[in-house]
């Protein structure tokens, strides 16, 4: 699920779920099934006491989920954070509790969990829950801030520039025609195999950084790469603002997906291996 219409229009976070969570089905030799809510709180109002009220009742998506857990036909759940199943500490824990009842094992982008297994992954998660409660509480604070306001109406609240940018006369974000040459060169490139070395070494002396300097790093290119903001939008306070784009989405998710490969394959082939 995501949080708003907005994300759900505009961001792509549900399709990045949905790539994460089939790569990882058929990477441990699973059947899969996408269970998507499209924009969806998890959370709802609360009561008298201050608890939040149960969510669950007002999202049918994931009560199948629950119930085909509780009918013993799902033993693995991807989620790519704990809070795309609830916000709510009390739903959360209904969810866990049935996790661990029915030793469902749960997946996410940072870790583990085998609830039903382990005290230690059982405790974790509950305190999971209990955070992202928290968090939630706090990021509806924040959301009512002026900054966050002016950041949703365009301007740019943050810090430095992203390379390819610079600021209109009304201090929003547009797009920098001469720098933004060389973001979309440089997405070309790496699609048509080119390496980050050799990238730098096209970058080197012809372009200058945000920093003035004419020399680049494969670091700072493998960070203009995963930038969200050349597809069109960057998160503030959690939430997906809309900015200029300037690479199509199909060749930014395709780039990043070569560049994710490639570290995982590094990562791999770098660890010793005893016999």
């Amino acid at each position: 699920r995501v949080s708003t219409v907005g994300q759900q229009e505009k961001g792509t976070s549900l399709k990045e779920q949905e790539r994460f969570g089939i790569e990882l089905a058929k990477s441990k030799g699973m059947d899969y099934e996408v269970f998507n809510e499209g924009s969806m709180s998890g959370s709802d109002k609360k009561d008298k006491d201050g608890d939040w009220i149960d969510s669950l009742a007002n999202r049918p998506v994931l009560t199948n989920l629950m119930n085909l857990v509780r009918e013993g036909q799902v033993k693995h759940v991807y989620s790519e954070i704990t809070d795309r199943l609830s916000r709510s500490n009390k739903s959360f824990t209904n969810i866990s509790v049935d996790f661990a009842r029915h030793n469902v094992t749960l997946y996410t982008k940072t870790g583990t969990f085998e609830v039903g297994k382990s005290p230690t992954d059982k405790l974790l998660l509950s305190l999971l829950g209990i955070f992202a409660e928290y968090d939630n509480e706090l990021r509806t604070q924040r959301l009512k801030t002026g900054r966050f306001i002016k950041a949703k109406q365009g301007f740019w609240m943050l810090g430095s520039l992203p390379f390819g940018y610079k600021l209109g006369k009304n201090k929003k974000l547009v797009i920098d025609k001469d720098q933004s040459k060389w973001v979309e060169k440089m997405f070309k490139w790496y699609d048509e195999g080119m390496s980050f070395p050799s990238i730098k070494k096209k970058l080197d002396g012809k372009v200058e950084t945000n920093r003035g300097n004419v020399i680049w790093t494969q670091q700072s290119i493998g960070s203009l790469m995963r930038n969200t903001h050349h597809k069109g939008y960057y998160t503030y306070l959690g939430v997906e603002i809309p900015c200029p784009k300037i690479v199509d989405i199909e060749l930014w998710e395709r780039v990043n997906k070569k560049i994710n490969n490639k570290e995982r394959r590094q990562k791999y082939s770098n660890k010793k291996r005893y016999d």
